[in-house]
């Protein structure tokens, strides 16, 4: 098996997930949610507020990772 092979493979979930809008925004909701659940059990309410920017952060840094990846790739999108 060649490394391209391999890496193709691995690849294909990600892929997978950037090639249409509804499941980016799902995947970057699910990622702040899980952070902000995190937050909270770690500290209360007032941690999710204290590090309210930083999910902000997260959330915007999902986004263009998601967007870059599906340029990158050269992925076209698909309707749902």
């Amino acid at each position: 098996m060649r490394w391209n092979d391999l890496c193709r493979q691995m690849c294909r979930p990600a892929d997978w997930i950037v090639a249409s809008e509804v499941r980016i925004a799902k995947f970057v909701v699910t990622a702040g949610v899980v952070a902000g659940v995190s937050l909270h059990q770690h500290g209360g309410w007032a941690r999710v507020w204290d590090d309210f920017e930083q999910l902000g952060v997260l959330v915007g840094v999902l986004s263009g990772a998601c967007y870059g990846w599906r340029r990158l790739r050269g992925i076209d999108r698909s309707p749902g």
